[in-house]
């Protein structure tokens, strides 16, 4: 019993420095004595320190104290990294060709487009992309990269649906939704550290 009123004097102590209230503040000083007064600390007065500690200590926490630092993957990554964004760097490449393709504004050129879309390299742009999502995991670049792969994804299938034959959009619509592409491309492999 006297381990029990020790210890849940202890953990009181403690309890109430976490909190930022002290002991003789409390009024469980006695100055005269100049030690902790011996009360009945029970089972659930115990367990219930037990469970506000972490909750005073987490509340403790300010914002200000918090400090952001960014995540870069690691250099194994990167070097994984950099293998999927030679694929990225051969798509947008092979984009440019397509470019003459929409210019003639007939529909063999625009199917010629679609099925350019379709064709290695530029076929192996949304797993090149994903890849570097992967190896991404955690580091402080995944979001910013995770929405340039949506848009890049958006204007591929607004390039293919232009490029259909019941489309209206005009050839020069589509070679600015082009080149759009090839700006999200650059964008998305630049950024990493070498």
């Amino acid at each position: 019993f006297k381990f029990q009123v020790v210890f849940g004097s202890i953990i009181m102590s403690c309890l109430l420095r976490v909190i930022g209230i002290t002991a003789s503040s409390a009024g469980l000083l006695n100055p005269a004595l100049g030690r902790m007064q011996q009360f009945d600390v029970g089972r659930r007065a115990f367990l219930g320190a037990a469970v506000v500690m972490p909750m005073a200590a987490v509340q403790h926490t300010r914002a200000a104290d918090i400090v952001l630092t960014p995540v870069m993957p690691t250099p194994a990554r990167l070097l994984t990294i950099g293998e999927y964004l030679v694929d990225i760097r051969e798509a947008r490449r092979a984009l440019e060709q397509l470019q003459p393709l929409i210019e003639l504004d007939t529909n063999a050129g625009k199917e010629a487009v679609r099925i350019g879309l379709r064709k290695t390299p530029v076929n192996g742009i949304r797993k090149a992309c994903s890849k570097v999502l992967v190896q991404l995991d955690g580091s402080s670049l995944q979001a910013a990269k995770q929405a340039e792969y949506d848009a890049i994804k958006g204007s591929i299938a607004v390039l293919d649906d232009g490029c259909r034959p019941t489309s209206t959009q005009s050839s020069d619509g589509l070679v600015a939704e082009l080149q759009r592409l090839e700006g999200l491309l650059d964008q998305f492999a630049n950024g990493f550290a070498s």
